[in-house]
């Protein structure tokens, strides 16, 4: 018998003697009734299973195992909850020697009214990782339509801390989107300890600011004009390097992009030229 048809009969009988097994449900529940809970037990037992058999010899195949049973059972609790949980993501891993790293992300609404100041909504996440990386964020986005034509705004704060190593970094972002314009602003600002300076942190650039703008061309919408310019400050320097950036993207069959253009400022100016495909998987 295979360890799936194992784990099924194990569990049916289990369940079956708890009065809660039934009928088996190929689907995946999407409340706590009876018959979604024996689909959901029996199926994540199996599955389970089989990710501890193929690689029973080593810590990963325990640890796939525990993985897969929480990201179904995450799965299970978004089904049956709420309908603010069913917008938060949750990435939880079982590391080998049993570190545990996540991360947390969701956007909830705040004011939804479209007819009178537009939508409203927080977005925050938070991540830890065991490597010495903690990481958070937290902004508003406020929506409308101005005029017939979308309208969208946005703040963000930010803190890196890698904390094994002394070393943090600070954000500040905002961002602002009309149907033909774009508009981005960035305000970093890296602390790094004394002895992270020293190390391999002597070429990026800390401290500086950053303002990026995209606009549509008139009479030909899938061509962008963009500029920019940015001053940052690298570790332990004393003046600031400024850069200045300005290109041409052209978007004539998606998802083909063509961008050209050329950077300078306190460097030589040189000029660039991409080509690449802007593909997005999922859904």
């Amino acid at each position: 018998m295979s360890v799936r048809r194992a784990a099924i009969a194990i569990t049916s009988l289990v369940l079956g003697q708890l009065g809660l097994a039934t009928f088996p449900a190929k689907a995946s529940p999407t409340i706590l009734g009876s018959t979604a809970l024996w689909s959901w037990t029996a199926e994540t037992a199996a599955q389970a299973l089989q990710a501890a058999e193929a690689g029973r010899e080593s810590g990963a195949g325990k640890t796939s195992a525990v993985n897969h049973g929480i990201r179904r059972g995450y799965q299970l609790l978004r089904g049956a909850g709420p309908d603010w949980l069913g917008r938060v993501d949750l990435d939880l891993q079982v590391r080998e020697e049993w570190q545990i790293a996540y991360a947390v992300a969701t956007t909830q609404p705040v004011i939804d009214r479209p007819g009178h100041i537009g939508r409203l909504s927080l977005r925050g996440r938070f991540g830890f990782d065991p490597d010495g990386v903690t990481s958070s964020r937290l902004g508003l986005i406020w929506r409308r339509e101005v005029v017939g034509r979308p309208l969208a705004a946005s703040l963000d704060g930010a803190l890196e801390e890698h904390w094994l190593a002394d070393y943090r970094r600070l954000a500040l972002a905002s961002e602002l989107r009309l149907s033909e314009v774009e508009l981005h602003a960035r305000l970093h600002d890296d602390v790094p300890g004394a002895g992270r300076a020293r190390g391999v942190l002597e070429d990026r650039r800390l401290d500086g600011y950053q303002l990026d703008i995209r606009v549509r061309l008139p009479f030909v919408p899938w061509a962008w004009a963009s500029g920019g310019r940015s001053w940052q400050v690298t570790c332990d320097a004393e003046n600031g390097v400024v850069s200045d950036r300005f290109g041409l993207l052209l978007r004539p069959l998606l998802p083909l992009e063509i961008e050209g253009g050329t950077t300078g400022g306190d460097s030589p100016r040189s000029w660039f030229a991409r080509l690449r495909l802007a593909l997005k998987l999922g859904t």
